[in-house]
């Protein structure tokens, strides 16, 4: 796991402080391609209206605005409403796929359970990204990549914890502590609108699109 942990950082040395995306063009330029791949990633925002997940929000724009990419965001009370809407239209000309599913705080922990909805209709979760899931179940086989980015805290509702695969043979499962990052301060509220959560997703996501655009 540390292994794991360390490569993604050196990956990532040039954010070497966690700044707001506001401020710090994160990804650069000769990384803009505009896909048009049947791809859909669904975003899910956590408690309180979602108030406090507006990272999810940002996420979206950079995908749909920078890579063409449809982006659809939801609330994490709506998760039973996301699962039968990706259940109805998988593998339909609306939706063909693959699916990919991002969430922070509450939103990380009901994005886990539409995956397991999907799981129970055999449809694939190429990556489920989850920022400061805050009491996760075990992520269900039929996910292929999970990236799990936390920050510990003694206060429960408050703190994020790393995730486990139900089947780890199926399932890379990458939990990132944003204690061990250098120079990243962060807390539960704003943990994922900074640069280096957004910059890891949204590269792991163009990673899944570009893998997927050569399969067709």
């Amino acid at each position: 796991m540390k292994k794991a942990f360390h490569t993604l950082l050196l990956s990532f040395l040039s954010l070497s402080a966690c700044v707001d995306l506001a401020t710090s063009e994160s990804i650069s330029k000769n990384q803009h391609h505009i896909f048009r791949t049947p791809a859909q990633v669904f975003v899910m925002r956590g408690g309180l209206g979602g108030i406090f997940s507006k990272g999810m929000n940002r996420l979206q724009s950079t995908l749909e605005k920078k890579y063409n990419i449809k982006t659809e965001s939801t609330i994490w009370y709506k998760q039973y409403a996301l699962s039968n809407y990706i259940i109805k239209n998988y593998g339909t000309k609306k939706l063909p796929g693959p699916i990919i599913l991002a969430g922070h705080s509450l939103g990380a922990n009901d994005q886990i359970k539409v995956a397991d909805a999907l799981n129970k209709a055999h449809i694939p979760v190429a990556l489920l990204a989850t920022v400061d899931a805050v009491s996760p179940r075990k992520v269900p086989p039929n996910v292929k990549h999970v990236l799990n980015i936390y920050k510990p805290s003694h206060v429960p509702i408050f703190r994020g914890l790393p995730v486990i695969a139900t089947d780890p043979t199926k399932t890379k499962v990458e939990n990132i502590n944003v204690n061990e990052v250098p120079n990243c301060s962060v807390n539960h509220f704003d943990i994922d609108k900074h640069a280096f959560t957004q910059t890891l997703i949204i590269k792991l996501i163009l990673a899944v699109i570009r893998h997927d655009s050569k399969i067709h």
